[in-house]
Parts: structure tokens; C-alpha cells; sequence
């Protein structure tokens, strides 16, 4: 999850000195302010007081998602800090496309520059799909795999790729599934969501034959929860509502709309692509401070979702 920059102050605008009468209307808001942030509170230490189920270990069966399995990703993955364009980005990369082709994949590096708003870099993303037995369309799995400078990501976002990578693991040890599974792995996200930028101005994918399962984090444990989806998501609303203890709910977009933050799911629903936005955010103190402690997740959303593709 990267920081939306926000536009410049205008020049003289903070000199400015408010009369009494405006800090007399300035009371009711502050109060208001203060009300808001007991609302924001109460809401998300609801959420957060949901406990993950126990993960499953990796003795478990080959068809099922093992958190314990997918564990030992992260910590390959968040061994240390790597930002887009980075050596240790690159190893990271490496590593991803190497467990990809282990499971009889072909992943495909898209290379190329990445340009939203002022920020530019190359980025360089993975793709790979799990072809489906009679597809009409494609569910994109989608999480990035570069971290902050200062940062080594084990939750942002080494733990959305390791799900993605056990995920595609118990696909391939069962029978196809009706669709594609497309699995993108984007880069250059911290920076201003340059890779899911480049990805959908590639055409590898068409954004009206494809739904999109983004996976983030925003701390270092917690339930994955819903707080974003596409518009006209009454099907995949109901869909979610069945896999097992579903959490999320509208209150979450309007809060997280209060945030200075963004996501790679903003670039695919700009784009056409349906979808639901999942993140962890439980121990959020930790966010992309160095170092980020391991999260204790259990990439449930992915497992869950892969039964409903």
C-alpha cells in the first residue's frame, strides 16, 4: 500500500491568520473531528478483534492452502528491504519466477516504464496463468512484491505473494478450475503504483472479461478483511459472503477514503476490471517500519476465494 502524495500547499495560504470568529466555528468542527475519530476507532477495533482461524500446517493436504507453507515465503521474500529498482528487488523476482516454474508455470517478466501522475520507474512484473478447463474469463490474483526503501515488507506485501504462490500451489494439486487464473505480481507499487499501471496498459488482459482479488496489508496481523470492491458488486458481494466468516463491510471504503493511502486495485478498477480490495491491518504501529515484524496471517481470503472462481 503506498502513500498518495498530496498536492502542494498554496503559496501564502498558511500565513493567513484565522479572526476570532473563525475559530469560534472552528469549535464545532473540532468536536466533530474528535467524534469521528472515536466512530473510526470503535469500527476498526471491531474488525480487528476477530481472530484468524488456527492456519493449517504444511503437513496438511496438497489441495488445501497451508499458511505454514506460505509462511515460508515471506521469510525469503522480506529478508530485507528491497524498492523497485533495487539488486535485492531483483532476487526477489528471481525467487518468485523460480517457485512459479517449480509448479510447471510459465511465468513471463513484463518490463517496461511505469508512469501515474509525476512519479516514473521500470518496473518489472510477473505474470502467469493457470489455465482454466472451459474459461469465458480471467480472476486475477494480484499483489506486489517490491517493499519501501527502509522497510523489508513482510506484511507490505511479501504476505499477499506468498499467498498467491500457495494459493497457485493447491490449484495445481486439483482438478482445473472453469476460468483462468491469472496471477499478477506487480512491481514499483510503493512508489505510486507504477507496475499495476504498466500491467494494464500492457492488454494482456481484458479488463471487462476479468475479475481482480488485490491483496495488501496495512500492518502485521490481523483477519484479512474487504474494504474495497468494484462498482456493481452485488454478485461478487454475495459470492464473498460465502466463504467462511467473511469479514469486511462498507464502512471500511468510507474510512479508508479518510486515509492518505492507495492500492493497486485503484489502477484495475480505473481500468474496467471488477474486483474486491482485501488487507490485513492489525498491528499497524508496524506499517512499514523497519524492520516489519512477520506477520501472523493466515492468507484465508486467497484460500477461501479459490474455492469460488
Amino acid at each position: 500500500m503506498t502513500l498518495v502524495r498530496q498536492p502542494a500547499e498554496q503559496v501564502g495560504e498558511s500565513r493567513l491568520q484565522p479572526s476570532a470568529g473563525a475559530s469560534r466555528r472552528g469549535l464545532p468542527q473540532l468536536v466533530g473531528t474528535a467524534v469521528l475519530v472515536v466512530l473510526v476507532a470503535v469500527i476498526v477495533g471491531a474488525y480487528l478483534a476477530r481472530t484468524p482461524p488456527a492456519p493449517r500446517p504444511a503437513s496438511g493436504p496438497a489441495d488445501q492452502f497451508s499458511a505454514d507453507r506460505a509462511f515460508a515465503h515471506v521469510e525469503q521474500i522480506a529478508a530485507t528491504p528491497h524498492p523497485v529498482g533495487s539488486a535485492a528487488n531483483a532476487a526477489v523476482r528471481d525467487y518468485v519466477l523460480a517457485e512459479l516454474r517449480d509448479l510447471g508455470l510459465q511465468p513471463n517478466v513484463l518490463a517496461g516504464t511505469g508512469v501515474r501522475g509525476n512519479e516514473v520507474a521500470w518496473v518489472e512484473n510477473i505474470h502467469a496463468r493457470i489455465p482454466g478447463r472451459a474459461s469465458t474469463g480471467h480472476v486475477v490474483l494480484a499483489a506486489h512484491y517490491d517493499s519501501v526503501a527502509h522497510a523489508p515488507g513482510a506484511g507490505d506485501d511479501a504476505a499477499g505473494v506468498a499467498a498467491i504462490v500457495e494459493t497457485a500451489r493447491a490449484l495445481r494439486a486439483t482438478s482445473p478450475l472453469r476460468n483462468d487464473i491469472d496471477l499478477v505480481i506487480t512491481d514499483g507499487e510503493e512508489p505510486g503504483l507504477l507496475g499495476a499501471q504498466a500491467f494494464v496498459t500492457s492488454g494482456v488482459i481484458d479488463p471487462s472479461r476479468s475479475i481482480v482479488l488485490n491483496l495488501e496489508a496495512g500492518g502485521s496481523s490481523g483477519p484479512s478483511m474487504l474494504f474495497q470492491s468494484s462498482p456493481g458488486n452485488k454478485g461478487l458481494i454475495e459470492a464473498f459472503a460465502q466463504v467462511q466468516d467473511p469479514v469486511g463491510g462498507s464502512e471500511l471504503a468510507a474510512l479508508f477514503e479518510l486515509l492518505p493511502n492507495d492500492t493497486d486495485f485503484t489502477v484495475f478498477r480505473e481500468a474496467g476490471s471488477a474486483g474486491l480490495n482485501l488487507i490485513f491491518g492489525d498491528g499497524h504501529v508496524q506499517y512499514h517500519s523497519p524492520p516489519t515484524p512477520q506477520p501472523t496471517w493466515t492468507g484465508r481470503a486467497c484460500s477461501t476465494t479459490a474455492t469460488t472462481c
